[in-house]
């Protein structure tokens, strides 16, 4: 009992000097090594940069408003010479970037779903470099894309087309076409993907198929291109609803969703088509101002364009994730699947289907 009691008092003394020396001397190496570690994470691993020159040519396409847009501007600010693909040459996009400096940013009709269209893109290149034997070809960003909101049966075969002509074949083709330039000059691919690739969503079934057959198409070229020295980089941009118009058209797919819809299938979904679209309505009348385009506001989206287009040793992937598109996605991993499927309905937080009663 009483060496109890000892052993108790004793280890509430107060320690030695000695022993307040030796404890704030492991601090004080606990707090070096972190401080060096810290440093050699900075400038050890942080990625060496490419110089930027007007030199270097980037391809950007779907330039007429939103990422595209946005990513033209930015990769004139950093000093590249542009060429800028829209699919309108009177579009907002369009005319905002042609008051740019035109020595550094030419705009360029572009319709993925056009062999000829195609073509003279690569011609309109071929041509820049032809011009100056400073040119080169460095990036081509394959941003252009289409968005259709509607259950499976709900779209026409035009739509589900369109979005795998547009957000895969096209890209595809496209980049077929330059990769003469791209092993010539070691450039970079650079494939703009979404977090549906990763994760598919309900009421995006030509989408999440048409991205995550973008995300296959570029793992697959990558190590493909490895040994050409041309390296190919996925970047998942983030969510911009409010700030993109890619559902500015919204509204007139859902009435051709309709018209062209079978008597059964209208009455058997009734009431949940007209309360899904109304609810897209309201999200997609935030796009609809034609009138006037704008640069997407998010430093992350920028920094991760830049660090694709400067790191002498880029990453694979380049993500943008709000916190909460993290934790779902770690969730839907993770979880059983019939869990994973409740938990993507809550997420997507749309208008729930009625089972008829009569």
């Amino acid at each position: 009992m009483g060496n109890t009691v000892t052993k108790q008092f004793s280890s509430l003394t107060p320690t030695t000097p000695k022993h307040h020396f030796s404890s704030s001397s492991n601090l004080l190496m606990a707090a070096a090594s972190a401080s060096l570690f810290v440093l050699y994470r900075k400038y050890s691993l942080s990625p060496k940069r490419l110089a930027v020159n007007q030199s270097d040519i980037v391809l950007v396409t779907g330039c007429d408003s939103g990422i595209g847009f946005s990513a033209a501007k930015h990769c004139h600010k950093l000093g590249y010479s542009v060429v800028a693909s829209v699919m309108d040459l009177h579009s907002a996009g369009a005319k905002s970037l042609r008051n740019l400096d035109n020595k550094s940013m030419s705009i360029v009709k572009l319709d993925l779903t056009k062999s000829a269209d195609i073509n003279s893109c690569v011609e309109h290149v071929r041509s820049l470099i032809d011009a100056n034997s400073e040119y080169r070809l460095h990036a081509i960003i394959n941003n252009a894309g289409i968005m259709i909101f509607g259950e499976l049966e709900w779209q026409v075969e035009d739509m589900i087309r369109h979005q795998i002509q547009v957000n895969l074949l096209g890209p595809i083709l496209l980049t077929k076409s330059f990769m003469s330039l791209l092993r010539k000059y070691k450039g970079r691919v650079i494939n703009v993907s979404s977090h549906c690739a990763l994760e598919a969503l309900p009421g995006l079934p030509s989408y999440c198929a048409s991205k995550a057959g973008l995300q296959a198409f570029n793992n697959s070229l990558r190590v493909e291109c490895a040994k050409y020295g041309v390296n190919v980089i996925s970047l998942i941009p983030g969510s911009f609803f409010d700030q993109t118009k890619i559902l500015s058209q919204q509204p007139q797919h859902a009435s051709k969703m309709y018209e062209e819809m079978s008597p059964e299938s209208k009455e058997f979904y009734g009431e949940y088509f007209h309360v899904y679209h109304s609810y897209l309505e309201a999200v997609s009348s935030l796009q609809r101002d034609n009138e006037s385009v704008k640069e997407i506001d998010d430093a992350h989206l920028y920094r991760n364009f830049t660090n694709a287009l400067t790191s002498s040793n880029p990453k694979a992937l380049y993500k943008n994730s709000p916190w909460y598109y993290e934790a779902h996605h770690l969730l839907f991993k993770i979880v059983p699947t019939s869990w994973r499927d409740h938990l993507v309905v809550k997420f997507m937080r749309m208008p729930k289907f009625e089972v008829s009663t009569s």
